[in-house]
């Protein structure tokens, strides 16, 4: 995998907006993206999901959008995403 084989390598990135301005882009490495999401496919699985369940994802584009969708894969489960315009407003 690329975490094994890059760990420290750019993996996913994301420019914050402070008061309207975007601002440089800040990434996380493959190593840090491995570990979140083993993190949280493990605590999702000690709570009873288990592999072929399904999960949805309803938020904006955004990098914890792609890490839920990848503890999603990391769980055996079945991942679905809803882009963040549903719902009113």
């Amino acid at each position: 995998s690329s975490a094994a084989a890059r760990p420290d390598a750019d993996c996913l990135g994301h420019r914050p907006i402070v008061n309207g301005v975007a601002q440089p882009y800040m990434y996380q490495t493959f190593g840090q993206i491995s570990e979140r999401v083993s993190k949280v496919a493990t605590a999702l699985k000690a709570m009873g999901l288990e592999a072929l369940d399904k999960i949805a994802v309803l938020s904006v584009n955004c990098p914890d959008w792609m890490i839920t969708m990848q503890v999603g894969a990391r769980a055996d489960c079945v991942g679905a995403a809803a882009g963040g315009q549903l719902g009113g407003g």
